[in-house]
């Protein structure tokens, strides 16, 4: 998709609708009832998203980072690393909230 289309549109318009199916999630429990199945749906919408959307952030981040003059390694090392502390103490934090 990012071969045909221009980046930056392609990102501004997968990343509402990544948003938009998580924001219905109350709203169709609030309407109609949140079933099962209405959540799988909106999780097969939110996911036919994120892979586009993920790889047309990777794709703009050289020219930002060039553009803010931030070095690309830095960020993307910072980056990974609080992304793995995250899953790290994230799943830890919520297991320990959930038994006390």
């Amino acid at each position: 998709m990012l071969d045909v289309l221009n980046r930056r549109d392609v990102s501004a318009v997968l990343d509402p609708v990544s948003a938009a199916s998580v924001a219905m999630l109350p709203v169709i429990d609030a309407t109609v009832g949140l079933s099962f199945g209405w959540f799988v749906a909106f999780g097969l919408i939110g996911a036919i998203r994120d892979v586009p959307g993920m790889t047309t952030r990777d794709v703009l981040l050289p020219a930002v980072c060039k553009k803010d003059g931030v070095d690309m390694q830095r960020f993307v090392g910072v980056s990974q690393s609080a992304e793995s502390l995250l899953a790290a103490v994230g799943p830890s934090a919520a297991a320990e909230r959930a038994v006390s």
